[in-house]
């Protein structure tokens, strides 16, 4: 009986031990975001699908985002990429010659990640894309 009682001990200690590690595995894999900066990366003289896509991402955030904005959590900024100022964005976020698009860069505590927004084939719908940009970046925040 007692060799059943003690056995039983130690398993359910195992338990416990495995079900503490686990949540605190969970834990320690949260990603928590810092900051989010924006970039419309583009050409001068736009094409209309740049020019496009980068005014309504900038008017989803001024509309949507404007508290992280005026709080830094989130920064936008329009790009120009044969200005050299903006050598170091376009190296940054790996930006090839002839291609121009909305760059995101995230900050967490996992590091630094950038993604390239390339969804534009809600461009002749102003409604939809701004609805998934918005969503979009609203699950960035949420991590």
């Amino acid at each position: 009986m007692r060799k059943i009682l003690f056995v039983s001990l130690i398993i359910i200690f195992i338990i416990t031990l495995a079900c503490t590690q686990q949540v605190k595995n969970e834990e320690d894999e949260k990603k928590i975001i810092d900051k989010i900066e924006i970039y419309h990366i583009h050409e001068v003289p736009e094409c209309y699908s740049c020019m496009i896509s980068g005014q309504y991402a900038e008017e989803v955030l001024n509309t949507s985002f404007s508290d992280e904005l005026a709080s830094g959590k989130i920064t936008y900024k329009d790009v120009d990429k044969a200005n050299p100022e903006n050598s170091e964005v376009i190296k940054k976020y790996d930006v090839t010659e002839g291609y121009s698009g909305i760059y995101i860069g995230v900050y967490s505590n996992k590091g630094f990640e950038y993604k390239e927004y390339t969804v534009m084939s809600n461009l002749d719908n102003k409604e939809a894309f701004m609805q998934y940009f918005k969503n979009y970046i609203a699950t960035l925040l949420g991590g």
